[in-house]
């Protein structure tokens, strides 16, 4: 491998390692931040993400040490977001980056005769796609349940320019506060109701 080759592929796997950090460092905010009815399930699945990016991470920088560079210790900036769906966008925009990137390093890669390392590309594409495949899946579930509550809405009240949020609520409360009425008036009417 010539010099130019050998310094281009470094930078390109450098800049690899800064992406895997990123992703490190995302996934842990987003664990740790995310809110939500989905709480629980969108906590375990980033926090699931975050030892197979280790390992991404581990062999880039193991593979930049060997071909005699030094392993960069600066992330790429993490989008920080408070919004559960925003952080499946965010996360999801990252893997396709991530996705592009290996593609084009492993065939950098190869032309070096770095096969091995091609290999190891192989394998992280795939990962990669798999992630990109599950955010995917997520947020095609979260539109789905966002048509179906919007269909839930009072039309009165979206039409009334609420928001669908706000309309939902008062949705809602309306159909809590119709029992409570009830039992009142029956209340009422036993008190009222004179003894024969």
């Amino acid at each position: 491998m010539t010099d130019d080759a050998r310094k281009r592929l470094l930078e390109g796997l450098n800049e690899d390692l800064r992406g895997e950090f990123q992703a490190i460092i995302m996934y842990r905010l987003y664990a740790s931040l995310v809110q939500g009815p989905y709480r629980q399930e969108l906590r375990t699945f980033f926090a699931n993400e975050i030892p197979e990016e280790l390992g991404h991470a581990q062999i880039l920088a193991d593979k930049i040490a060997a071909l005699g560079g030094t392993p960069v210790a600066v992330p790429a900036p993490v989008t920080v977001v408070s919004d559960a769906k925003a952080m499946l966008e965010a996360a999801l925009k990252a893997e396709l980056e991530a996705i592009g990137r290996y593609v084009k390093r492993r065939a950098e890669a190869e032309a070096a005769g770095e096969y091995g390392l091609a290999a190891e590309f192989d394998a992280m594409i795939a990962d990669k796609s798999n992630h990109r495949n599950e955010l995917r899946l997520m947020l095609a579930g979260w539109l789905r349940e966002r048509r179906d509550l919007d269909a839930r809405i009072p039309s009165s009240l979206r039409r009334g320019g609420m928001t669908p949020g706000r309309a939902y609520f008062w949705g809602q409360l309306s159909t809590a506060i119709e029992p409570v009425a009830g039992v009142i008036g029956a209340a009422l009417r036993r008190l009222l109701r004179t003894p024969s």
